[in-house]
C-alpha cells in the first residue's frame, strides 16, 4: 500500500490516523456525557415541574396581562414571561445539536491542523534520515573510500551511519584485495609466458641453433609450463566460492602418511630428518582438502629447509581441539614480515620465490582451508631457527 509513498507521508497518515481514531471517541465521548450530565435532567425537570399555563385558562389576545383569579389570590404576569414546556424542549435541542455540530467540527479543525504540523516536525525529525540517504546514494564501487560523517548524534541514527561506515571499510578492503590479487596473477602468470617468449626470440635470432640450445629451451618451457599449471591450479582453489562439504570421516594418522610417502623424493633430495608423532585421531572434514592444507605446510616445511635440516609433526588434543604443529629449521620468516604471510601472492623474498617456484599461495590456500573447517592457523618462530605452523582445529 504505502510502497511508493515516503517514509514522512507514510508516518504523516499513520500519525494522523491515530489522532482522527482518538479525537473521535474522545468527541464522541464529550457528547454523550452531555447529553447525560445536563440535557438528560433538563428534560427530566421540565416533565415532572408544574406548568403556568394549565388546560381550560384563557389568555386575552388585546391585552397583554392574563389575570388568574382563584377565589382570595389575584396576580398578574406578563404573558412573555410565560415559558411553554414545548418551547424549553425546543431550545434544549437547539443547544444540544449547536453543541454537537461545534464539538465535530472543532474536531476536523483540529485533526487538518495537527497532520499538518506532524507532517512540518517530521520533515524536520526525519531530515538527517534524508541527508544520510543523500550521501549514501553518492557512494558507489569508484568511490568506496568515501564514508559518512556529521552522524554524530546519539542514537539509532549514529549507529547505522557507524555499521555502514563499518561495511565500507570490509567493502573496500575487498576491493583492494581483489584488485591485487587480480594484478598479482596476472604478474605471476605474465613471468613464466615472458621467459618462454624470450627464449624463443633468442632461437629465432641465432642462426648457428645448436641441438643443446633446443633441449635447453624444452627444459625451460617444461619448467615454466609446470609452473604456470601450478599456479592456476592453485588460483583455483583459492577463487572457489562455493562451499565444499565437510562429511567425510578422516583418519588423519593416514593423512600425514600419505603426505609424508608423497613428498619422499623431496624430502630424501635434502637429507631431512622427518619426525611424525601418530595422533589416532579421526573427524569429520573434508579429507582432500584438508590433505592439500598440510601438505601446503610440510611442502613449504621442506622446499626453505637447509641441508639435512629436520621437520617434526607433532599432533595433541586439549579441550575438544586438535593441535597440529609443523615444525622446520629452516630460514624462517622475519617478524615484521609475519603477519602477511597468508595474504594471496605475498613473498618474504620475492627473489627466494622465484628460485624455489614460489607464487606465494600455498599458505594463502591452507588458511582458507583451515578457517573453512571452522580452525585457526598462525605462524610462530621457532627458537632452534626456522618456523612454527600451528593449527588448531575442532573435533
Amino acid at each position: 500500500m504505502f510502497k511508493n509513498i515516503s517514509l514522512r507521508i507514510q508516518m504523516t497518515i499513520l500519525t494522523t490516523l491515530i489522532l482522527v481514531i482518538v479525537s473521535v471517541i474522545l468527541t464522541v465521548t464529550s457528547v454523550y456525557n452531555v447529553n447525560q450530565t445536563l440535557v438528560a435532567p433538563m428534560y427530566s425537570a421540565l416533565t415532572t415541574a408544574p406548568s403556568f399555563i394549565e388546560s381550560g385558562q384563557y389568555l386575552d389576545s388585546t391585552n397583554p396581562y392574563m389575570y388568574e383569579i382563584d377565589q382570595s389570590i389575584e396576580f398578574m404576569m406578563p404573558v412573555e414571561s410565560i415559558v411553554s414546556l414545548s418551547y424549553a424542549e425546543e431550545v434544549i435541542a437547539a443547544g444540544t445539536s449547536s453543541f454537537r455540530l461545534s464539538a465535530f467540527g472543532s474536531m476536523i479543525l483540529i485533526i487538518i491542523v495537527a497532520a499538518g504540523f506532524i507532517y512540518y516536525v517530521l520533515g524536520k525529525f526525519l531530515n538527517p534520515v534524508k541527508q544520510l540517504s543523500d550521501e549514501i546514494e553518492l557512494i558507489n564501487e569508484k568511490r568506496l573510500s568515501q564514508r559518512l560523517i556529521g552522524f554524530n548524534t546519539s542514537g539509532e541514527l549514529q549507529e547505522l551511519s557507524h555499521s555502514f561506515n563499518m561495511m565500507l571499510d570490509r567493502l573496500d578492503r575487498a576491493f583492494e584485495s581483489q584488485k591485487r590479487f587480480s594484478s598479482d596473477a596476472a604478474h605471476e602468470l605474465k613471468t613464466p609466458l615472458t621467459v618462454l617468449k624470450t627464449k624463443l626470440d633468442v632461437l629465432e635470432m641465432d642462426a648457428n641453433v645448436e641441438i643443446d640450445d633446443y633441449q635447453n629451451f624444452v627444459e625451460v618451457a617444461k619448467k615454466q609450463t609446470e609452473r604456470m599449471i601450478n599456479l592456476v591450479d592453485h588460483l583455483f582453489i583459492l577463487s572457489a566460492q562455493q562451499d565444499y562439504e565437510l562429511s567425510d570421516e578422516v583418519y588423519l594418522d593416514y593423512v600425514f602418511i600419505d603426505i609424508l610417502e608423497d613428498l619422499k623424493t623431496a624430502i630424501e633430495s635434502k637429507n631431512l630428518t622427518v619426525e611424525y608423532e601418530p595422533c589416532d585421531i579421526t573427524m569429520t572434514s573434508n579429507q582432500i582438502m584438508l590433505t592439500h592444507a598440510f601438505s601446503n605446510l610440510i611442502q613449504s616445511a621442506i622446499k626453505y629447509n637447509h641441508d639435512k635440516g629436520s621437520i617434526a609433526i607433532r599432533t595433541s588434543v586439549e579441550e575438544q581441539s586438535l593441535i597440529v604443529e609443523v615444525i622446520d629449521t629452516g630460514i624462517g620468516i622475519p617478524k615484521e614480515q609475519s603477519e602477511h604471510i597468508f595474504n594471496a601472492f605475498y613473498c618474504v623474498d620475492p627473489s627466494r620465490s622465484r628460485k624455489f617456484g614460489g607464487a606465494g599461495l600455498g599458505l594463502a590456500i591452507t588458511k582458507d582451508v583451515i578457517e573453512r573447517h571452522q580452525g585457526t592457523i598462525e605462524y610462530l618462530p621457532n627458537s632452534d631457527g626456522g618456523s612454527i605452523f600451528k593449527v588448531i582445529l575442532p573435533i
